[in-house]
């Protein structure tokens, strides 16, 4: 369990209060550790229903105001004897009737509704860890690894994919520098060609990045509708011991 100081950071990523290394940091705590995945996704869920809360709050209140006021003007104007109920009061007390039943329409619609691909992918996406070894790394490609790793680490997006993209067309297929791609690629908005570089390491399979690829290969597909194919995804990932595992059983459960 995360410590309040520790909540307390990761209520200021929520909100987008941290400066760009905090947010790497707490973006790389998310994707490694799962008490800090499970917090995170408990804290947006929390956030989400006190937001709907909220918003039916304030749609109570102008409905009650509203109802107030058409009743004050109904009452002002009755006769003295009260016996004669003038028509505008009635229409008054039916528009204040309409908006009343509105409300309870308003919050069926808004709390029994799924959320959609695209904010599925909001509140779930983060960005793959930081990259904090290049040793081992082949003579060939060791230089372009280095750069393509001080560019992704600094969220320099667009020069990392370059690098990581000259290395593979020196080596060759390699899940690591493939998945790294892929996660450049969503960072730069690409998600037809993200989903071409997960779905490549899934093909390949026989690789440790293999349910890294299927969980960001699923949030691009609910990013770009495609939400029967990122469910049998997702299902893989939540049944395997990947550590996105529960991520993924949350998201099936709000998809249902």
């Amino acid at each position: 369990m995360l410590n309040e100081q520790q909540l307390s950071l990761l209520d200021d990523y929520i909100d987008g209060l941290l400066t760009n290394e905090q947010q790497n940091e707490v973006k790389a705590k998310i994707s490694n550790d799962a008490t800090w995945e499970k917090a995170y996704v408990e804290m947006i869920e929390i956030k989400e229903q006190l937001s709907i809360g909220l918003e039916t709050r304030r749609f109570k209140q102008n409905l009650q105001q509203i109802a107030a006021e058409y009743a004050e003007a109904g009452n002002n104007s009755s006769s003295a004897n009260g016996k004669v109920i003038p028509i505008n009061f009635v229409k008054a007390a039916s528009v204040a009737a309409c908006l009343v039943i509105g409300l309870f329409a308003f919050n069926f619609l808004f709390n029994s509704s799924s959320p959609t691909g695209n904010e599925l992918f909001a509140s779930h996406y983060n960005s793959y860890a930081k990259i904090s070894n290049v040793r081992g790394e082949s003579m060939q490609a060791d230089n372009l690894y280095l750069n393509a790793a001080n560019f992704y680490n600094s969220a320099d997006y667009e020069n990392a994919l370059t690098h990581f993209n000259k290395i593979l067309d020196t080596q060759g297929f390699v899940a690591k520098y493939e998945l790294y791609k892929g996660i450049c690629l969503i960072e730069t908005a690409d998600f037809t060609g993200a989903i071409k570089s997960f779905e490549q390491i899934v093909t390949h399979g026989k690789s440790v990045f293999v349910n890294d690829a299927k969980w960001y290969l699923a949030l691009c597909q609910l990013k770009t509708n495609k939400t029967t194919e990122s469910q049998k995804l997702l299902e893989e990932v939540s049944n395997s011991n990947s550590v996105y595992a529960d991520l993924a059983e949350t998201i099936i459960k709000q998809l249902n």
